[in-house]
């Protein structure tokens, strides 16, 4: 079996970058599109770590105690780990899948409650709630904003003035990104299941 070849520039970690363009913007991408050093992928893994932490702070609404508790020694725990010196860019995104992979498991409850014996796998139950709890609470404005977003996303304004102008023809009232959601990206509103 021949060996692999290492894709380099542009094309080497490009998940990562892309990743760091979705959460920062294209000015950061531009920063890491080519060949950063070890020292530039350390501060922008510091920095969406950053960004991982104020997120949580701002977007969860109701917690305990203990899961502030748990989450500032998380983050302190993160801080020093990106702290010690990674010989290459390997272990430092080892360290970062690593990282990444327990935030996960923190945010969802504890992975010690589903282990069994000496290993897991996944035919086991990976029930996590015995520890805590999770609750995803979508409200009507939520999934607007949603939508108007994937909407936005998709299509420029002129193209959303098209199609309301095509809306207006038809003598159609409803709101402009729910009938292009519906109408031209062929979605179904989660209600319209029931």
């Amino acid at each position: 079996m021949g060996q692999q070849k290492i894709p380099s520039g542009r094309a080497h970690n490009f998940l990562l970058k892309g990743h760091i363009e979705n959460v920062f913007g294209h000015n950061e991408f531009l920063k890491v599109k080519d060949y950063p050093d070890i020292t530039l992928w350390k501060q922008e893994i510091s920095k969406l770590f950053m960004s991982y932490k104020k997120a949580i702070n701002d977007s969860i609404k109701v917690q305990p105690d203990v899961f502030t508790y748990e989450i500032i020694n998380y983050f302190k725990y993160v801080e020093k780990q990106l702290s010690i010196k990674s010989p290459n860019e390997e272990e430092l995104f080892a360290t970062t899948v690593s990282l990444q992979s327990e935030l996960i498991f923190l945010l969802l409850g504890n992975i010690s409650n589903c282990y069994y014996g000496d290993s897991r796998n996944l035919h086991q139950k990976w029930d996590l709630s015995s520890y805590r709890e999770t609750q995803i609470i979508q409200t009507k404005q939520n999934v607007y904003n949603m939508i108007r977003a994937s909407v936005e996303k998709k299509y420029n304004s002129d193209n959303i003035l098209k199609f309301k102008q095509e809306q207006q023809k038809l003598r159609d009232n409803e709101d402009i990104y729910l009938w292009i959601f519906k109408n031209k990206m062929n979605c179904k509103l989660y209600e319209d299941d029931k």
